[in-house]
């Protein structure tokens, strides 16, 4: 049950990331992001991991900043191709 609580703050988190990165608060998505993605990683849960991955890297497109954008872009692609692979 523990887990199942801890997965659904990942969630919220990550959530929060997207909608602060929206609202143009960049500094608070990219916290909300790295607190997500510190579950999902724990958790082992890929496709969370992705979505923490793709809030990042699109806060650094916005703070114009390509090379860390490159670099959680990478990430989620690697995850992408991962977590694809699993399914098969």
């Amino acid at each position: 049950m523990k887990e199942k609580r801890l997965a659904i703050v990942g969630e919220i988190l990550s959530g929060q990331g997207g909608v602060y990165w929206l609202s143009g608060d960049n500094s608070t998505a990219l916290k909300r992001a790295y607190e997500a993605l510190e579950i999902q990683t724990r958790l082992g849960n890929l496709h969370g991991m992705s979505a923490c991955y793709n809030i990042i890297g699109n806060v650094y497109t916005t703070l114009q900043n390509p090379t860390k954008q490159l670099e959680y872009i990478l990430k989620r692609v690697a995850l992408v191709k991962k977590w694809a692979m699993k399914k098969d």
